[in-house]
């Protein structure tokens, strides 16, 4: 009787170990971007929600402003970044800009403004849902937004 293993059972042995690990690194990789896009989209909310919030609240970034008129929430021609806004008296303030985390993730539609007035009052929404995509996995995350500024998402990934 031999105590050892052929060398054919190490080969299928190692194969097999292979073959598993090659699986679990491509579903980690997916988990991966999947996580990334949602946490973009969940940025993405806060700071949407963050300038509706200020602007209701008349909340007053430059004391010295004698003309407020809300904050903006703008995304760039290019769909890479987004910006927060404090608006006085039409002048426009960078309060932060935002770039999405890797840059596989961009912002659609492009050059779009979400303007928040004081006190809600006029709130203009022209473009009710947002589209975030990850090009590596190719996948969308669809944010709603309605038109008092109210922000919604399913978290459902989409092919896109």
């Amino acid at each position: 009787m031999k105590n050892s293993f052929t060398l054919i059972e190490l080969i299928i042995v190692i194969l097999i170990i292979m073959i598993f690990s090659t699986l679990s690194f491509a579903y980690y990789n997916d988990f991966n971007q999947q996580t990334i896009l949602k946490s973009e989209e969940k940025r993405l909310i806060s700071v949407i929600e963050l300038a509706r919030k200020k602007a209701y609240s008349s909340d007053l970034y430059d004391p010295s402003c004698s003309n407020f008129l809300g904050y903006q929430v703008s995304i760039d021609s290019s769909g890479s970044s987004y910006s927060l806004l404090f608006n006085c008296n039409g002048t426009f303030q960078t309060l932060a800009s935002y770039n999405p985390s890797k840059v596989n993730v961009t912002i659609s539609p492009n050059s779009v403004n979400f303007i928040f007035p004081p006190l809600g009052v006029g709130t203009d929404i022209s473009t009710p849902t947002i589209t975030i995509k990850n090009t590596i996995i190719n996948k969308c995350i669809n944010v709603s937004i309605n038109q008092i500024g109210v922000t919604d998402s399913n978290e459902v990934l989409v092919s896109c």
